[in-house]
């Protein structure tokens, strides 16, 4: 299962490219609070978002109460999802509109049932506002990375990290909740995209329960909550990959030590690839990432991907410049 539309930063639609719904997984968990101040007349007043003004480089202050305004973005955002049927995640059931088929071994993919002679994976848009890191989201260079500790028995004990090297798998984590100060119908949406990933979910725990299957689940649904028991309330997307091999590049079957700190940068370059051209299809050197330092990064000829995430004029997002911007 998929999304075909890109990321928006500033605004509660975030939609998103990603491999496939079973490569879905959660991120590490915490919470914070948000106050909701009430006036006299009981009418909720939302906090202000500070946005720079293109034209003369002032601040602009955007409340998110105007987005609950009679023809604001809420409303415009329910008219849409609402016409897009069963082309959004919250307009879909399991197992009525779409089912589960294994492509190689263990590896599988949902497709429409209209669709399922042809084997149509289904695609699907979805929405959320895009939470902070504290929830999960994680934009940084080593993304959804979890460094393998091997233990060197040679001449110490020191444990070492596995550095993130050219075939390494690395993914952006967005993590989607409710937007803030939600109407009702958004709330209503919202809930029924978790409801349609819940159906799977159940079903998939009687399947693994009536064949005795003991299963190692990576769940695309979270709570904002520590206690346990806490309703899941967020989405965990996973994107394409961070890092690709460009086609003419020569893969080497070892990567070089780990022990040899690479230059990033000569003492003339101001910022690598960061001259090149932002544009779908474009790759830059990682020395771009701001965080893409240490020996934890043993990329030889690995090259950052440009994702198809966008501001709220619809211009692509540098990779550089993804943890400001989002």
């Amino acid at each position: 299962m998929s999304t075909n539309a890109p990321a928006y930063a500033d605004s509660p639609l975030s939609d998103f490219d990603i491999e496939g719904m079973n490569d879905w997984t959660a991120a590490s968990e915490d919470t914070t609070s948000s106050n909701l101040a009430v006036s006299d007349d009981a009418t909720p007043q939302a906090p202000e978002n500070v946005m720079a003004d293109a034209a003369n480089g002032d601040a602009v202050r955007v409340s998110f109460a105007d987005r609950r305004e009679k023809g604001g973005m809420y409303d415009i955002l329910v008219e849409q999802f609402l016409k897009m049927g069963k082309s959004a995640l919250a307009g879909i059931s399991y197992p009525d509109d779409f089912s589960r088929i294994y492509t190689m071994g263990m590896h599988y993919k949902y497709v429409t049932n209209a669709g399922l002679d042809n084997e149509d994976e289904l695609c699907v848009l979805l929405f959320g506002q895009i939470m902070s890191r504290s929830y999960g989201t994680d934009l940084s260079a080593k993304g959804t990375y979890n460094a393998r500790m091997e233990r060197k028995l040679c001449c110490t004990d020191r444990t070492w990290e596995q550095p993130i090297g050219d075939t390494t798998s690395v993914k952006n984590v967005i993590v989607l909740g409710m937007p803030s100060f939600a109407m009702e119908d958004v709330t209503d949406l919202f809930n029924d995209q978790i409801g349609t990933l819940n159906e799977i979910r159940t079903l998939d725990e009687i399947e693994e329960h009536n064949l005795g299957q003991r299963v190692i689940i990576s769940e695309w649904l979270r709570s904002s909550r520590t206690e346990p028991g806490s309703v899941l309330d967020l989405i965990t997307v996973h994107t394409e990959r961070k890092y690709g091999i460009p086609p003419k590049a020569k893969v080497s079957a070892s990567p070089g030590s780990n022990r040899i700190i690479k230059k990033k940068r000569g003492a003339d370059d101001e910022g690598s690839s960061m001259g090149d051209e932002v544009k779908l299809g474009a790759t830059y050197d990682p020395s771009v990432l701001p965080d893409h330092r240490g020996t934890l990064f043993n990329h030889v000829h690995a090259q950052v991907q440009q994702p198809d995430f966008r501001d709220m004029d619809e211009n692509l997002i540098a990779p550089w410049e993804l943890q400001d911007k989002l």
